[in-house]
């Protein structure tokens, strides 16, 4: 497969969304590799604030839901958000990426 060929699955009417957001998802994690590298620019700031962040995790209470039982039943109570929905994002582009590369070599033709 060709990069030409590479780029036009992966970016026909059918992936575009999902490259779009897996695009996104890789600037994120390289932000995030970036800032926790913690390199020093020369810049002296010092900000002093008190903000409560979530971190990331799902707490379910004793009487949750069933969505809130389901995200229990994935992990996503000791796995953080983005793992889970940057890897949902990346199952989902392959299986669409390969799907049109089956049937645009099986069939002949883009969907």
């Amino acid at each position: 497969m060709t990069d030409q060929e590479f780029l036009t699955i992966a970016f026909s009417p059918v992936n575009t969304v999902l490259s779009v957001l897996l695009i996104l998802s890789v600037i994120y994690w390289l932000f995030t590799i970036i800032t926790g590298l913690d390199i020093d620019i020369g810049i002296d700031a010092d900000f002093d604030t008190d903000v409560n962040s979530p971190d990331g995790h799902v707490h379910v209470p004793d009487d949750a839901s069933g969505w809130l039982q389901f995200l229990k039943f994935l992990n996503l109570d000791i796995v953080p958000m983005t793992y889970f929905l940057t890897l949902s994002l990346l199952l989902t582009w392959l299986g669409s990426f390969y799907i049109e590369t089956f049937f645009l070599l099986k069939f002949g033709f883009l969907l």
